[in-house]
């Protein structure tokens, strides 16, 4: 519905810079929120998740098992440093984030929020290396 509404607005503004009618009956309408529907998000389980299997790539898989491990964004996984895994505690300390603009990756000092800079568990599925090369 809002990108119908946007082209409307859009092919309204032309009719008015056409001189063809005087006002914008879109504008300034606010449209109804769209509501969310059961299923609308899915979750996997870890579980289904271990079942996948792995990338190709080697050096992919612990990324990917990072990620899918811990529920980190992209950003926060190319953001992190060696010195925030403490692997004797099994955690992890998100402090940084990676930003991609255009192909060029340029690290950030701070995650977008005070609620981003947290600590982690690591699953066993990233820190045991049994684990982590299998699939």
């Amino acid at each position: 519905m809002t990108e119908c509404h946007r082209l409307f607005g859009a092919e309204l503004k032309a009719a008015i810079r056409d001189g063809l009618i005087a006002i914008n009956a879109a504008a300034g309408v606010r449209l109804p929120k769209k509501r969310q529907q059961a299923g609308d998000r899915q979750t996997i389980s870890r579980e289904a998740f271990t079942e996948q299997p792995y990338p190709p790539i080697p050096r992919h898989r612990r990324l990917v098992a990072l990620a899918g491990g811990t529920g980190l964004r992209w950003g926060e996984c190319i953001g992190l440093r060696w010195e925030s895994i403490d692997l004797s505690a099994g955690t992890l300390r998100v402090e940084r984030v990676a930003i991609e603009v255009s192909g060029h990756v340029t690290s950030k000092h701070y995650p977008k929020s005070r609620a981003g800079r947290r600590v982690v568990p690591l699953p066993s599925m990233v820190s045991d290396p049994a684990e982590a090369s299998s699939g």
